[in-house]
C-alpha cells in the first residue's frame, strides 16, 4: 500500500497518511507523478465525466476533479477549503452529514441518489458514491466521493411516466366514448 501525502485534518488534528492499494491511487493525486501508473490515474481522474472529490470526514473538500468543476460549476481553487454540505440542498444537509458519518464510523454506504445544488443554483439528480480513507491502523480518516450527474435520465423517466399516464387517461376517455356510443 502508498500513501497519500499527509493532509491536514482541521484544528486541532494531526496530520494522517491516507492509505488505499497503489492502484487505486497512486502515489500522489498530482499530475506530476514520477511513475506511468500514477500519470495514468491523474488522466483518469481528471478526464472522468464524473465528480471526483477527496473529503474530511467533517466535508471539507481537499481535492476536486475536472468533472466535478464541469458539473457543479465551481472551479478547484473556490471548491478547495469549501464545505461539501455547500452543494447540498438545504432538505438534503443532514442525510449528507449523516452519510459522511457513516463512512466515519467504518460503515458499509451503498450507491445513493441524491439532489445537488450547482454554483449557478440549479438542482441536479446525482448519484453518489463513498468511500473510506483510512490511515495505518484501518480507521477512516477521510472519503472519497464519485458523483454522476443524471437528471437528464431522471428528466427523460419523469417524462416517460406522465407520457404514460396522459395516454392510459386519453385511452380511458375514449373508451368510455366508444361505450357511450354503442348504447
Amino acid at each position: 500500500m502508498r500513501s497519500l501525502p499527509a493532509a491536514p485534518l482541521g484544528p486541532g488534528r494531526r496530520e494522517q497518511r491516507l492509505h488505499r492499494p497503489r492502484s487505486y491511487w497512486g502515489e500522489s493525486m498530482s499530475t506530476t507523478h514520477n511513475s506511468e501508473e500514477g500519470r495514468r490515474l491523474a488522466i483518469v481522474l481528471r478526464d472522468s465525466n464524473d465528480a471526483v472529490t477527496l473529503q474530511e470526514l467533517d466535508g471539507r473538500i481537499l481535492a476536486w476533479s475536472l468533472g466535478a468543476e464541469r458539473i457543479y460549476g465551481y472551479p478547484e481553487a473556490e471548491a478547495l477549503g469549501m464545505n461539501s454540505d455547500a452543494l447540498a440542498p438545504e432538505h438534503e444537509k443532514e442525510r449528507a452529514r449523516q452519510l459522511r458519518e457513516a463512512v466515519g464510523r467504518g460503515e458499509r454506504v451503498e450507491s445513493t441518489f441524491v439532489r445537488r445544488r450547482t454554483r449557478d443554483g440549479r438542482l441536479l439528480d446525482v448519484r453518489l458514491t463513498l468511500s473510506p480513507l483510512t490511515d495505518e491502523a484501518g480507521r477512516p480518516v477521510a472519503l472519497a466521493t464519485t458523483e454522476r450527474d443524471i437528471s437528464d435520465r431522471t428528466r427523460a423517466k419523469r417524462e416517460e411516466a406522465s407520457l404514460v399516464e396522459r395516454l392510459t387517461l386519453e385511452t380511458s376517455r375514449l373508451e368510455a366514448i366508444l361505450r357511450h356510443s354503442t348504447e
